[in-house]
């Protein structure tokens, strides 16, 4: 079942190089794929999963396939100061920016980090609950959610995770990323996604990153026409 969803450009590119041609999906893959709404990337720090999730959602609305407007969710980016990394701030998909985490010792802490719940809550889980609380019932509701990511830090949140599976229960389709085990630890939270029926899950590394970018956008636009 996994090596269905995690079938990639690789997998495609060895299948050709045995057999001399593109291995055609199976018909229940196919069927499968249709289904997958939420579009999920995974890989190690620094390959560039939020990079990726920002190319498509900026080609999406060049290409107006999305209004701006109709987008909710957020991203996780570095914060610096004078060239040094002091933390992470999240920042919503029109650009309001709060910090997620920085140097300390206060916990709840990841590593080097102290998480700021409060500030992620006020500006995340809005982004989350438009999902539920206007589909179906307003024309303002959003018709992409991007969750970048669903990570430890965001998890010391106890209303996080609940408004997540909402979501990703909800008909609008999901572009977010997950964080690879480390150490052999796993994320009880983030394999639930991995493992859920409607998630295709790509995993992206440094050297396959420019050769899948439009397969992952295709993926994601093919869901947003379908649910139009």
């Amino acid at each position: 079942e996994m090596s269905r969803r995690w079938r990639t450009k690789e997998a495609s590119e060895a299948a050709a190089a045995v057999t001399g041609q593109e291995e055609p999906p199976a018909a229940h893959e196919s069927a499968r794929r249709a289904d997958m709404r939420h579009i999920f990337i995974t890989g190690q720090p620094g390959t560039g999963k939020t990079t990726m999730v920002q190319r498509c959602w900026q080609r999406l609305i060049d290409e107006q396939v999305v209004s701006p407007s109709f987008v909710r969710g957020f991203f996780t980016e570095e914060c610096r100061q004078g060239g040094t990394r002091i933390g992470f701030d999240v920042v919503t998909a029109d650009a309001r920016r709060a910090p997620l985490a920085r140097l300390g010792n206060t916990k709840p802490t990841v590593g080097k980090y102290s998480v700021d719940v409060g500030s992620f809550e006020a500006l995340a889980l809005p982004e989350l609950e438009s999902v539920t609380s206007l589909t179906g019932v307003s024309a303002e509701a959003p018709t992409l959610l991007l969750l970048d990511e669903i990570g430890k830090m965001e998890l010391h949140s106890s209303l996080f995770w609940p408004a997540v599976k909402t979501a990703l229960d909800s008909s609008v389709p999901t572009l977010g990323t997950v964080p690879m085990p480390r150490y052999g630890h796993t994320i009880a939270e983030v394999e639930s996604v991995k493992s859920r029926d409607d998630v295709v899950l790509y995993k992206l590394t440094k050297e396959n990153r420019d050769a899948m970018f439009d397969e992952i956008y295709e993926m994601v636009k093919s869901q947003i026409v379908a649910t139009k």
